[in-house]
């Protein structure tokens, strides 16, 4: 990032494998690598040949971003640290785009991913069969339920109300009800599902403005 803002601050991309693996092991990849991000900061910047900092070093807030499906994965992270009693968890942020925390439409989600193919019946049941987390994110799927129950056992607290959720005009991906106990959501006007979280020099910079004003 070139903004200024974000001089003192350091920006990691986490990866997880979301074609062939359930939507509780990748939380389970993510999680481990926010541990060692909250709890060993200085390791792993000097690992990855990023700034000295001190052994105590200790990020003062963690934001957590994520998109669709990631959505859902950095929500059920943030509280699962929660429920593991971090003490780093109060320190957490949630900024949401287009999440998919409450469910998506399956069928468009799998032609999305494949591009302009279009599929008949039996290619989509055998996506769902080699693609587990798309049946993780079907609208009342056991995955999408213990997120909310894990929700209503913390109670109200930043690991379980985002602070920002953007949902898209033109995104017919994802279902767009409130989450438990989020703001109202965040509209992007003739956005998609993807475009909504892909900022463009000088013509869309909506999605960084966002995530400067959740800064501390």
């Amino acid at each position: 990032m070139e903004r200024p803002e974000f001089q003192q601050v350091d920006l990691v991309f986490l990866g997880y494998e979301s074609r062939s693996r359930p939507a509780v092991y990748n939380v389970g990849v993510l999680y481990q690598a926010v541990c060692l991000l909250a709890e060993e900061a200085s390791k792993v910047t000097r690992r990855v040949g990023g700034p000295e900092r001190a052994n105590d070093f200790a990020y003062e807030s963690i934001i957590l971003v994520g998109h669709s499906l990631g959505g859902a994965l950095v929500r059920d992270v943030a509280m699962s640290a929660r429920e593991m009693r971090k003490g780093w968890a109060d320190k957490m942020t949630l900024a949401l785009f287009a999440p998919a925390h409450v469910g998506a439409n399956v069928i468009e989600l799998i032609e999305l991913s494949l591009g302009f193919l279009k599929y008949l019946g039996p290619m989509q049941a055998f996506m769902r069969v080699k693609s587990p987390v798309l049946n993780d994110l079907r609208r009342g799927s056991d995955y999408l339920n213990e997120l909310r129950k894990k929700a209503e056992r913390i109670g109200t607290h930043c690991t379980t109300q985002a602070k920002l959720v953007v949902h898209a005009s033109n995104d017919w991906i994802v279902f767009r009800d409130v989450f438990f106990q989020d703001p109202p959501l965040t509209p992007y006007d003739q956005h998609d599902h993807v475009s909504c979280c892909k900022p463009i020099r000088a013509l869309f910079q909506d999605p960084v403005t966002h995530l400067i004003g959740l800064m501390p």
